[in-house]
C-alpha cells in the first residue's frame, strides 16, 4: 500500500496557489440515476444520468493587502459570479506525470467568514462544477520554467473516443514582457504530434480550462508543449488532463 498524507495535497484556484492558505479541501462527485423498473422486475432498475461535482475548502482569513500575489480572501471575493478552473492534486507536493488530478470549471456558490473571541478568523467556501466529474491525471508537474520545451509523453495504451478536458494553472510570473503559450498534443505513435487543445496565452497568474467535444478521438499518447518568450521570463505552471 502507498498511503498519502493530507499535507501532500495541492490546490489551485484559477491559477492561484491556494494550498498554504487553507487547512482543509474536499471534493465530491455523483451521478444522477433514472429509474427504469418495469412490471416484470423483482428489483428496481436504473440507468445513469447527469454527472455532478462539488468541492469545499476552509482556512484562515488573511488580512494581507492585495498585491500581485493576492491573499486568498481577496482573490475569492473578486471571483463572485465568475466561472474559473480548479485543480486538486492529492499527491501534489511531489507530483509526477500520471498521478491523479481532479480538475473542473466551476463557480463559487458560498463564502463564509467566521470570527470568535477564542480563535483565529476563519474562511469557508463551496464550489459547483459546471463540467461534471473530471478525475484525471497530472500531465505536467508544477515547476518554474524559463525556456520552451515539451513534457514526457504519457501512454494510455490505446486511444479514446469521447474527447478530453485539461486545466492550465499559472501561479507565478516574472521577467520583462513574459508570455507563455501552452498546448496539449497527442500522437498515435509517440513520434508525430498534433495539437489537441490550445490554452490562452498567459502573462499573469491565471488558470485556463479547455475541453474538446464528446466525439473527439484522443490518441494513445499525450503530452504538454509550451513556448516561453520575453526577457528573463519565468513561469510556474502545471497541466492536469482528463480523458472522457
Amino acid at each position: 500500500m502507498a498511503f498519502s498524507h493530507g499535507t501532500r495535497a495541492r490546490i489551485w484556484l484559477d491559477g492561484f496557489a491556494a494550498t498554504c492558505s487553507i487547512n482543509d479541501f474536499s471534493i465530491k462527485g455523483s451521478v444522477d440515476t433514472a429509474e427504469t423498473t418495469t412490471l416484470c422486475k423483482s428489483a428496481k432498475n436504473y440507468i445513469p444520468g447527469l454527472e455532478d461535482e462539488t468541492s469545499s475548502l476552509s482556512g484562515f482569513y488573511d488580512t494581507q493587502i492585495p498585491t500581485s500575489d493576492l491573499a486568498l480572501s481577496y482573490f475569492l471575493q473578486a471571483r463572485r459570479r465568475v466561472i474559473f478552473p480548479i485543480s486538486y492534486w492529492v499527491q501534489g507536493d511531489t507530483a509526477i506525470a500520471g498521478d491523479q488530478a481532479w480538475l473542473f470549471n466551476g463557480e463559487m456558490t458560498s463564502y463564509k467568514l467566521d470570527t470568535s473571541v477564542s480563535d483565529a478568523a476563519s474562511l469557508e467556501c463551496e464550489f459547483q462544477s459546471n463540467t461534471g466529474w473530471r478525475s484525471g491525471i497530472v500531465l505536467l508537474a508544477d515547476a518554474a520554467r524559463t525556456t520552451t520545451s515539451t513534457s514526457t509523453a504519457l501512454d494510455n495504451t490505446t486511444s479514446s473516443l469521447l474527447g478530453a478536458s485539461a486545466v492550465l494553472s499559472v501561479s507565478a510570473v516574472s521577467g520583462t514582457t513574459p508570455t507563455l503559450a501552452v498546448k496539449v498534443q497527442h500522437s498515435v505513435d509517440n513520434s508525430v504530434w498534433v495539437d489537441l487543445m490550445t490554452f490562452t496565452t498567459e502573462n499573469s497568474v491565471k488558470g485556463d480550462f479547455q475541453e474538446t467535444t464528446g466525439t473527439t478521438t484522443v490518441n494513445r499518447y499525450v503530452r504538454a508543449s509550451w513556448t516561453v518568450t520575453g526577457t528573463t521570463p519565468s513561469f510556474t505552471f502545471n497541466v492536469g488532463f482528463h480523458r472522457r
